[in-house]
């Protein structure tokens, strides 16, 4: 008798199974707050949103239409390149529907963008901070040294064509380092001035520097000196260049 009790309990279980089997994903209950559960699709998704995954959107996108969120896109509306196939990612966070925070990084070229919004009490969003985009600037240390004698050449970490500006630390013989910001080019020029606190005599040094990918070249370093005698120029002039960076 007991051997028929198993034997109906087994088949009754081998029907539950096959009618479960290819029963589809309705069988399967999903994971909520309070229950364990198989995960949905839609489960998943989030999930990866959550650890980081972008969710890719259309052209037209309006940013500020967004829920919180990771994006990816080009030719989001409202964004510092709404007219331009750049692909971006967009990070939103809220804290409350008065507080958001909005990130824009161009993936070609590494910059960054932040936008706060806040709204007052008026109905009015940045009543007290500033309402657009703001860059978020970023260095990158390309080389450091000494670097006077005209025709000498040096190599950067990385190539010149990278970066939208250069950031170039100098020595005009005045124990202080000038740190000067100069506008992309394959040749730029500094100009540095050196007005002695206890002579007539005032200096002004100009140098140039050629780029070639990852090298770069000092093709002129003059001193101009103007005092009570007159200008009197010295050629390779005293002018160090100390480091360069680039500017994102």
């Amino acid at each position: 008798m007991e051997k028929k009790k198993m034997a109906k309990a087994l088949q009754d279980s081998i029907n539950r199974f096959e009618l479960h089997v290819g029963a589809g994903d309705s069988e399967h209950m999903p994971a909520d707050e309070d229950h364990n559960g198989f995960m949905t699709t839609e489960q998943v998704k989030e999930l990866g949103y959550a650890m980081g995954d972008k969710m890719i959107m259309p052209a037209g996108t309006d940013i500020f239409k967004l829920p919180p969120g990771h994006y990816a896109g080009t030719g989001f509306k409202g964004s510092t390149k709404e007219d331009n196939a750049s692909w971006e990612i967009i990070d939103i966070y809220r804290s409350s529907d008065s507080y958001w925070q909005y990130w824009e990084t161009m993936s070609f070229s590494g910059e960054v963008f932040f936008q706060n919004r806040h709204l007052g009490s008026d109905g009015q969003w940045n009543n007290s901070a500033y309402n657009g985009w703001q860059k978020i600037e970023k260095t990158a240390p390309l080389w450091s040294g000494n670097l006077s004698q005209v025709g000498t050449g040096i190599t950067m970490t990385d190539e010149w064509r990278k970066f939208s500006y250069f950031r170039i630390t100098v020595d005009n013989l005045n124990a202080f380092a000038p740190v000067l910001t100069v506008k992309r080019a394959p040749t730029i020029s500094v100009v540095v001035h050196n007005l002695a606190s206890d002579a007539i005599a005032k200096d002004t040094f100009e140098a140039a520097l050629q780029f070639d990918g990852k090298n770069v070249k000092l093709i002129e370093n003059i001193q101009n000196t103007v005092d009570a005698s007159g200008d009197h120029v010295v050629k390779n002039g005293g002018l160090k260049i100390l480091a360069i960076d680039g500017v994102i």
